[in-house]
């Protein structure tokens, strides 16, 4: 019986082996492939392709199609490292192309014999469309696991790649379950403003937010009455962030930053307070009123008194109104059914907010400060800005304001007035605000 044990054992590791080397050759031959590709040696990848696509596919057509792509999507530049994996009988190979509007894919499948079967190239993620600004070249990114435990979330950083310690900036999200790229329709502001900053010497950190990791398990403690506030779902979760970020090589740990977009603004001042290792905060369309003031302006604007409204939008309006004017009672019961609150969020999520005062803490913050506002915004608008730069005098910190004519809520530039449709368009992070960012981050040094 141990013979055959051993046998099998042999066999299995024999199989192991031949699996890896295989793999081995055929990353070599994508690498090949690759190559050629940047060079546009099609003539040389066309004497690869098998029967069946010699035939349906030439060197001429090949290069046309990357003239195409071109025209679309701007120069084909870096290709990144490609991935391996095995299909039945064959491998597949597939790279990510920067182009410089949007990234790639470029997948190519292997026979046996190691003539190529498939060739395709397509956009790596949806429609999104990577802006001018970014430099795919200059950077790298690593991915990291980090938080409480039984809470753990995923991030990326992002840093230039000359190998030197950079300020860093982390990004703190907005209300609701947001994914660490800011995803908003075919909009993915959190990677621009990380891409963007990269490409300008400065690393980035953004992360999923526990809300958008673990929505259901938030959902159920919630509602078997146990403690969850923001504090939880956003304050911690930065914390852990910060500690995690201190030690990296690629970081600065004397030139550390948050950039807290909507309801992740209105929280920096806090973060500020309980991290006390932050060099400054970053304020982008940050509320600087109680957010269910602003739900019941955003109502107004949407649906104005003097407007035709159908009935649903006129129950919906009353709805928001009596959710948002209950909320703001100061001692709400815990118990309160969470459908009298906004969001169906429970009574000791808005307790937490109710004490809260974002202004008064921003107030006594020794943290240097950058208020960020569109002009177009109608979520958090221009009064809540003028909130903020009334509270700066009292401020013993440096802090600096900007608004944007012409940018909305996710800083993407827009004409006349703002509504929710456009969020759906396809837009990125105006550079402007890049590179006001960058700007003041130099003027702390």
């Amino acid at each position: 019986m141990k013979r055959v044990f051993l046998l099998l054992s042999i066999i299995i590791g024999q199989f192991a082996a031949f699996a890896q080397q295989d793999k081995e050759v055929f990353t070599r031959l994508a690498e090949t492939v690759n190559t050629q590709f940047a060079n546009r040696e099609f003539d040389k990848i066309a004497l690869e392709f098998d029967s069946i696509m010699s035939k349906g596919l030439s060197a001429q057509a090949l290069e046309q199609t990357l003239v195409g792509l071109e025209s679309v999507y701007g120069e084909m530049g870096s290709f990144k490292t490609p991935v391996i994996e095995q299909i039945g009988d064959n491998w597949i190979a597939r790279t990510p192309i920067v182009f410089s509007k949007l990234l790639m894919m470029l997948s190519v499948t292997f026979t046996p014999k190691q003539q190529i079967a498939g060739l395709f190239i397509t956009p790596q993620s949806g429609s999104y469309v990577m802006p001018n600004y970014v430099d795919g070249l200059s950077f790298l990114e690593s991915k990291m696991e980090f938080g409480t435990e039984g809470w753990k979330v995923k991030g990326t950083l992002t840093y230039p790649k000359d190998g030197k310690p950079h300020p860093l900036i982390i990004i703190v999200h907005g209300s609701g379950p947001i994914d660490r790229d800011g995803s908003t329709g075919n909009s993915k502001i959190y990677r621009d403003l990380a891409w963007g900053l990269a490409s300008k010497g400065i690393a980035v950190f953004r992360y999923d937010k526990r809300s958008n990791v673990h929505g259901n398990k938030l959902y159920m403690e919630s509602y078997q009455g146990k403690t969850y506030t923001a504090q939880d779902e956003v304050v911690d979760d930065v914390l852990s962030a910060i500690k995690l970020l201190t030690p990296n090589i690629h970081v600065d740990s004397n030139q550390m930053f948050i950039a807290g977009h909507s309801q992740g603004g209105m929280l920096a001042p806090m973060i500020a307070q309980q991290s006390g290792k932050l060099k400054g905060i970053i304020l982008l369309a940050a509320n600087a009123r109680p957010i269910q003031d602003l739900l019941v302006e955003q109502m107004d604007y949407l649906y104005p008194d003097s407007a035709v409204m159908d009935a649903k939008n006129y129950y919906e309006k009353k709805r928001i109104q009596q959710q948002a004017a209950y909320s703001k009672k100061k001692k709400l019961d815990p118990k309160s059914p969470t459908d009298s609150l906004p969001f169906g969020v429970s009574a000791v999520y808005w307790n937490f907010l109710n004490t809260y005062n974002q202004l008064k803490t921003f107030e006594k913050s020794p943290t240097h400060a950058l208020v960020l506002q569109g002009e177009r915004d109608y979520q958090v608008t221009m009064t809540d800005f003028r909130l903020w730069q009334q509270a700066a005098p009292k401020r013993k910190a440096k802090t600096n304001f900007i608004s944007y004519p012409k940018l909305n809520h996710l800083f993407i530039k827009g004409e006349g007035r703002s509504v929710p449709a456009e969020y759906q368009q396809q837009g990125n992070m105006d550079e402007t605000v890049i590179v006001d960012i960058k700007r003041w981050i130099e003027g702390l040094k």
